[in-house]
């Protein structure tokens, strides 16, 4: 287990990689997904897998794709939704997305939607570890929204 990161060298001998792209590296100031940016993060995953490393990818955008596919609707009615309902709406497009790409570069991946009562009791974390190290353990990379 690596102890302790001093410089960006040592990150080569670590094991497992947590991975994080927010909204605005997943999409462009235009609103629609950057595939060009999601596809390089995604062969940088897959080239870490088959270098042996367990990768956790931490990924938000799921309100962005929402936004995105609501785009289609009233204007009005669209400007009175919650963010909630863009969430709803764009998490399954956005893993559809990321499993699309993932597949093709024969990388197995899971979907992990964590709220913040997840972390609110020791039963409810320690079952998320669990989850989080069986998936690593049979080299699937988890993904958690």
């Amino acid at each position: 287990r690596l102890e302790s990161v001093r410089c960006r060298a040592d990150l080569g001998r670590s094991q497992r990689v947590v991975i994080k792209a927010g909204t605005s590296t997943l999409f462009g100031a235009d609103g629609y997904p950057s595939l060009c940016r999601i596809s390089q993060i995604v062969e940088s995953i897959s080239a870490l897998r088959r270098a042996g490393r367990e990768v956790i990818f931490v990924s938000s955008g799921a309100v962005a794709m929402g936004r995105c596919a609501m785009r289609q609707q009233d204007a009005t009615t669209v400007s009175t939704l919650r963010s909630n309902v863009f969430a709803a709406a764009g998490f399954s497009r956005l893993m559809a997305l990321y499993h699309m790409l993932f597949s093709q570069l024969d990388t197995t991946v899971s979907d992990i939607l964590v709220t913040k009562d997840d972390f609110g009791s020791a039963e409810r974390r320690a079952n998320l570890h669990d989850v989080l190290n069986n998936l690593l353990c049979h080299g699937i990379v988890p993904i958690v929204n």
